[in-house]
């Protein structure tokens, strides 16, 4: 499944130095899966309808980062469709989990920023 990877190219529209998984040592954004997805609904066919958890960990310098990923959100919230590039998915829709948030800074005066998503994906048998 290519999901990750259309959503990865969505946030890079707001925060070009978005990577998944992991964080750079300078100032990055990382996404990645959580825990919680859950199947929404089985169909008699065997497809299914499945609900999948992302979160977005902004680390900056930016005292405007409240302010990206607020924007962020807005712009993935307001996608009508994010498509597979690998037909392994069909994109139902996306909503906000929880709003975008400050969770923290570290030693070196990282401010860190936090924002949870739920897509909701059709996938066929």
């Amino acid at each position: 499944m290519d999901f990750i990877d259309r959503l990865l190219e969505e946030a890079q529209k707001i925060v070009p130095n978005c990577r998944i998984h992991s964080m750079d040592k300078d100032e990055s954004m990382r996404l990645t899966a959580i825990p919680g997805g859950r199947t929404i609904a089985k169909f008699m066919d065997g497809s299914k309808e499945k609900e999948l958890n992302y979160e977005f960990v902004y680390k900056t310098k930016n005292d405007k980062a409240d302010q990206v990923m607020i924007d962020l959100g807005n712009s993935l919230e307001d996608c009508e469709d994010i498509q597979s590039k690998n037909g392994s998915y069909e994109f139902v829709g996306l909503s906000i989990v929880d709003e975008p948030f400050f969770v923290g800074y570290d030693k070196k005066e990282f401010l860190y920023y936090r924002l949870a998503i739920a897509a909701t994906l059709y996938f066929e048998k």
